[in-house]
């Protein structure tokens, strides 16, 4: 078996994009290839980031997180508006694109996740159109 046949075979991680999350009214999105380097100062976010991604592979919010003692919980960190969202975009082993959505309850207390058949298209979104936007 080759390594090019393993790397067909799994579920590729394409894109992560936050909505409304920890920046308010601005839309990030993170190209996640195979060569993605995420850099900045202390404290600027690297490890928080990495975290939030290991919510895309089956990790549990509750073993994501690691935070500080005066840290936010990662559901109200993240999500602080009804309008917060996190969504993956991924690449099945077919090749189909497809979305996870995740955003919380109203109390913060439970994540929770949407699945969609589609590769990721801000218009589908049409309250966020308005957003301030980051491509990294």
């Amino acid at each position: 078996m080759t390594d090019r046949y393993i790397a067909d075979e799994m579920y590729r991680l394409r894109r992560m994009i936050l909505a409304d999350c920890h920046i308010k009214g601005r839309v990030v999105e993170i190209k996640l290839d195979p060569h993605t380097n995420i850099e900045g100062t202390n404290t600027a976010g690297k490890t928080t980031l990495l975290r939030v991604q290991s919510l895309f592979w089956g990790l549990k919010p509750t073993e994501a997180q690691e935070w500080a003692a005066d840290k936010l919980p990662m559901a109200e960190y993240f999500f602080p508006r009804e309008s917060s969202l996190l969504i993956f975009e991924y690449t099945r082993p077919e090749g189909q694109v497809c979305q996870v959505l995740i955003t919380s309850n109203k109390d913060k207390s439970i994540l929770q996740y949407r699945f969609v058949n589609k590769a990721y298209d801000e218009n589908d979104y049409g309250g966020r159109s308005g957003y301030m936007r980051s491509v990294y």
